[in-house]
């Protein structure tokens, strides 16, 4: 099923595989030359990864990743979902979500050259008001991106896009919510209530741990199921 979703005059053109709830794995760390591949948008799939198996609770979510032209594999034949998602990567897997023109972006932290593929679309991202750096005018985009800044990023993302996360649930309090820092706990709040975030077992969110790719297929595939269920989008 292809999916439009309408907001600003931007469009997103998304192939939906629906999943049941899925939860959160363990993580490694990330090459991190890992670019993007271009592949056909809506093109049917054709798993090319030996690590990544139908009886994955993840399997679709990479499906829905890969054929959305969002991000690929680390190699020919692996996907690396253990792997933690870099901050630069996460930008570029959202600025490629929006639809969004970056040509004309120049990046303007001191720690993000030029000619990185994520470069414009950091400046995108810092313009929109999605991310703000680490300080002294650094991105820090080889660095895994923790779960509670995902987060963020999501929910300021939703905010850029102009679409509100509807409350599927009255949520429960993480375990250790008093670990998730202050600039971090609405988003976490908002993403939980709505479905997008559930938790490790034990009802550990465990913010600062990094959070993988398989994690963040689960969020956007969650995010995109949401939010077209929730009337912001017109199917074709």
């Amino acid at each position: 099923m292809k999916i439009k979703l309408w907001k600003k005059g931007i469009m997103l053109t998304v192939a939906l595989a629906l999943t049941a709830a899925l939860s959160f794995t363990a993580f490694a760390a990330e090459p991190e030359d890992t670019v993007p591949q271009e592949t056909s948008p809506g093109s049917a799939w054709q798993n090319p990864f030996e690590d990544v198996r139908v009886s994955d609770w993840f399997y679709h979510n990479v499906e829905y990743a890969y054929v959305n032209n969002l991000f690929s594999g680390t190699g020919a034949a692996t996907f690396s979902p253990n792997t933690p998602m870099t901050r630069g990567m996460l930008v570029t897997v959202l600025g490629r979500m929006s639809g969004t023109d970056v040509s004309g972006y120049v990046s303007s932290f001191d720690d993000v050259p030029d000619g990185a593929y994520y470069a414009k679309y950091t400046e995108w991202a810092r313009e929109k008001g999605i991310v703000s750096g680490v300080g002294d005018n650094r991105f820090a985009p080889d660095t895994s991106i923790s779960r509670q800044d995902m987060t963020v990023m999501l929910a300021r993302y939703a905010t850029v896009m102009g679409l509100e996360a509807p409350a599927m649930s009255t949520g429960v309090a993480f375990t250790d919510a008093e670990s998730i820092a202050a600039y971090a706990q609405d988003a976490a709040t908002a993403m939980q209530k709505a479905g997008i975030i559930s938790g490790k077992p034990g009802g550990v969110f465990d913010p600062k741990a990094g959070a993988t790719r398989a994690e963040v297929s689960a969020m956007l595939h969650r995010f995109m199921i949401l939010f077209s269920d929730a009337g912001n989008a017109v199917a074709d």
